[in-house]
């Protein structure tokens, strides 16, 4: 221009002079550089002065469409889908280094499966914190059941395409679910809990159904063995149980889907001896209607069954209980509760929750042995009787429990004596007092001098 002095001529090509303040370097490679710009005044164009500037030159902004981090995870698996049930994925992107708010992004999609649909684009893509959103739903049939592939590429306004990516899909059967029963965080076997329950204790039974379809739901039921349905008045779960509400939660990072509920058992006073197995069947859902089927999902059940034991003439003590309330219990007094509990030194001692107090001896059932003839024997009405040994019903009082050894050599039942209403008598009380030999079996006359007890003792020479 007019005012540039004359020694700017000798200027390098590369550098263009502009109206004051406004210098452009065209550099073809990317770096640090050092600028040297001359300020001089209009009056004294002689007088110039140096600035120094160091200018970083970068890569121009990279505008390429681009998948978000989210996106691309999808594309690196294959996905499982199963019919009737709505399988989805959300594909998102953006412009990548956006310096114009009105330049926005969209996609383009392959061929669709039968009965897929997709969403309305969510958001303009202008920058990795304004993603554009698209979301794939498709809820396959069972004529579906195979792989399908699904491919997607970001495009700008501007007319620039991301890399084109693919989903995988799968199509396969819907799996029945799995259920188990846990009491403390262990798994139960068949056989339930390695020792039996204790009256007067609470247990939480936990109940769980697993299933690899987080899109499908879950019922679980008290059930028979063959998982039918229980009847009105069948006994599917333990007098007095109470089932919660079932809760349900996701594995995190696709895992299963869990449904639980819990059973909350506490054995009353009356059902030590209890012995019963029970079952719970878990089912899951049909899924939506499609194509010929309206029930593609097709309904899974799985049983799971334990068996439940009460120990009995054991009792848990419950905070304020004492000796005499828990006798009370049992229609029987403290003095019998003492006598039947060793480890207490003294029956004013004050009890401990969770302290375990007998309330009954046991006895080895016998070859032919009827409940009511031992109730007899010591002393118990049937009602007494039946309370200590759950597993006896009123009704086989007068029946044979066992009839050989083998039989019998795990039966126990429940005792608690009367003497004052016993058969305390036995053969030996006062049948042979008239004998020569009973007298000598008394303790003062069939006890040797002690002076043969000393001798005895002595050690040998």
């Amino acid at each position: 221009g007019a005012l540039v002095p004359a020694n700017y001529n000798a200027l390098p090509g590369t550098v263009t002079v502009m109206p004051p303040g406004n210098v452009t370097v065209d550099v073809g490679t990317v770096g640090l550089f050092h600028v040297t710009a001359y300020a001089h005044m209009r009056q004294h164009p002689e007088i110039m002065v140096p600035v120094d500037v160091i200018v970083n030159v970068s890569a121009a902004a990279n505008t390429d469409p681009q998948f978000d981090q989210a996106t691309l995870s999808l594309f690196t698996r294959e996905h499982v889908a199963r019919p009737g049930f709505e399988f989805t994925a959300d594909i998102g992107g953006f412009m990548g280094q956006n310096t114009n708010p009105a330049n926005y992004v969209g996609f383009t999609v392959g061929p669709l499966p039968a009965g897929a649909h997709l969403s309305t684009v969510r958001g303009k893509g202008t920058s990795p914190s304004d993603v554009a959103m698209m979301t794939l739903k498709w809820v396959p049939c069972v004529e579906q059941m195979n792989k399908s592939v699904v491919c997607f590429d970001v495009v700008n306004s501007l007319g620039m395409a991301s890399t084109q990516r693919c989903l995988a899909i799968n199509v396969v059967a819907d799996a029945a679910p799995a259920v188990s029963v846990s009491l403390g965080g262990t798994v139960l076997g068949p056989r339930g809990p390695m020792s039996p329950l204790l009256i007067g204790a609470t247990y939480v039974f936990q109940v769980t159904a697993t299933d690899f379809n987080r899109m499908d739901s879950l019922t679980i039921m008290p059930s028979r063995p063959d998982g039918g349905a229980c009847a009105a008045g069948e006994t599917c779960v333990p007098p007095h149980a109470v089932m919660s509400q079932p809760w349900s939660w996701m594995m995190p990072m696709g895992g299963n889907l869990s449904t639980a509920v819990n059973l909350t058992l506490s054995p009353r006073h009356d059902q030590g001896g209890y012995v019963m197995q029970h079952c719970f069947t878990a089912a899951d859902a049909c899924g939506a209607a499609c194509g010929t089927s309206t029930c593609p999902g097709v309904v899974h059940s799985t049983t799971t069954c334990i068996t439940i034991r009460v120990d009995r003439c054991q009792f848990v003590v419950r905070q304020g209980q004492e000796l005499q309330e828990i006798a009370a219990i049992y229609n029987s007094d403290w003095l019998q509760l003492w006598s039947l509990n060793h480890q207490l030194s003294n029956p004013d001692v004050n009890l401990m929750p969770g302290n375990i107090v007998n309330v009954g001896h046991l006895y080895a059932v016998q070859p032919y042995d009827k409940p009511r003839e031992v109730a007899v024997r010591f002393g118990m009405s049937d009602a007494a009787f039946a309370t200590l040994n759950a597993d006896v019903m009123l009704g086989d009082m007068e029946r044979e429990q066992c009839t050989s050894v083998a039989e019998c050599s795990s039966m126990r039942w429940c005792i608690l004596p009367s003497s004052c209403n016993g058969a305390s008598g036995s053969i030996y009380q006062g049948a042979y007092e008239e004998q020569p030999w009973f007298a000598a079996e008394k303790d003062v006359l069939s006890s040797p001098p002690m002076a043969q007890v000393a001798a005895a003792a002595a050690p040998t020479k």
